[in-house]
């Protein structure tokens, strides 16, 4: 038997019966899926970005704090350094007294070579940058060496100093002339890295107070030998200040005063406050009996130790802890005004030409 069949139709529209949407339930579940996987992204960026603040925070106040110990700690550990003469041997000025900004606190190891100010400027707070109230000030004089040395014999009546090589100085540098009974200072009038030093009276923009004029009446105190040794003289005055690098903030700034005239740097930003206690031999035994603070020290010459205190913070990383923090510095809480991060940075330095 023959069977007829009939072809297969197939329809291009699917049957309505046949399609099924999504029922409300599922929907709902659906949308709660979605806005806990949105939720949980938004919590993986809000705490990564948290974290990368905290630690940019940490990364700025601890490489301020550090760099800022280092520096205060290097220059400190050399005061009273007088190059080649010895503790006794008395430092013979050739600067001109009556020069424009001649200053004995600041040009003259006779004056002393340590001296500080407890939450104050001192007697040099014009020159000085948005000096922070309430922060110590500190003042060191030091030599430091120099790329060349005297060549030959220096007579006494010389205003010039021939050297072995260029000096590595600029003109206006002062300087102290030494050996083991002597010691001189003037301020060098020769051109920038000059093979000599000299002394004459020129003064003018970027040479006072410049000195006295060589004659017989202005000699260097000996005839200096090849023996001899050359060095920079080096005084400072540390500070916080208000920052140029970064508007509004707070700097570990520095004047210095070895080209003559006050010259103002920043060197740190963050640092919020600067405190410095000096370390005082009261009965001469060669050993500490008090940290006192610069008001109360009785003779800076027995003073032989500084320690310093710095605050630094993060900066413009701002709103990093969740409350203000309250910090201990010296014995006393110091609490901060914002959410920045803050760190106290301590170090003890011994004056090594000091000790025994």
């Amino acid at each position: 038997m023959n069977r007829s069949t009939k072809p297969l139709s197939f329809s291009p529209f699917p049957r309505f019966g046949t399609v099924r949407g999504l029922t409300l339930v599922e929907l709902m579940i659906a949308m709660v899926l979605g806005i806990l996987l949105i939720g949980a992204v938004i919590s993986v960026f809000v705490g990564t970005s948290q974290t990368y603040r905290t630690q940019e925070a940490m990364s700025k106040v601890q490489e301020s704090g550090r760099f800022a110990i280092e520096l205060l700690t290097r220059d400190i550990r050399q005061v009273g350094f007088r190059g080649a003469c010895t503790p006794s041997a008395t430092v013979e000025s050739l600067l001109n007294p009556s020069g424009t900004g001649y200053d004995d606190a600041v040009l003259e190891f006779e004056t002393g070579s340590l001296r500080g100010w407890h939450q104050e400027a001192g007697p040099h707070d014009t020159n000085m940058t948005g000096y922070v109230n309430g922060t110590d000030t500190i003042l060191i004089k030091k030599a430091s060496s120099m790329d060349a040395r005297p060549n030959g014999n220096t007579p006494s009546n010389a205003a010039t100093v021939n050297l072995n090589g260029p000096s590595g100085i600029a003109r206006g540098q002062l300087v102290i002339l030494s050996d083991a009974e002597s010691c001189d200072i003037f301020q060098n009038t020769a051109n920038d890295n000059a093979s000599t030093v000299t002394r004459g009276a020129a003064g003018g923009p970027g040479m006072n107070p410049g000195n006295v004029t060589p004659n017989n009446n202005n000699q260097l105190s000996k005839s200096y030998d090849q023996n001899a040794e050359m060095f920079r003289f080096e005084s400072r005055i540390y500070y916080v200040g208000a920052s140029a690098a970064s508007p509004g903030q707070q700097s570990l700034r520095r004047l210095d005063f070895g080209l003559g005239s006050p010259r103002d740097q920043e060197l740190v930003t963050g640092v919020e406050d600067f405190r410095v206690r000096y370390g005082e031999d009261t009965n001469n035994d060669g050993r500490i009996n008090e940290f006192r603070n610069a008001g109360d020290v009785n003779d800076w010459e027995a003073v032989r130790a500084v320690r310093i205190n710095i605050i630094t913070n993060s900066t413009n990383t701002e709103n990093v802890v969740e409350t203000p923090q309250q910090l201990a510095i010296e014995g006393t809480a110091w609490t901060a005004t914002d959410r920045r991060l803050y760190q106290v940075f301590s170090s003890t330095i011994g004056l090594r030409n000091r000790l025994d």
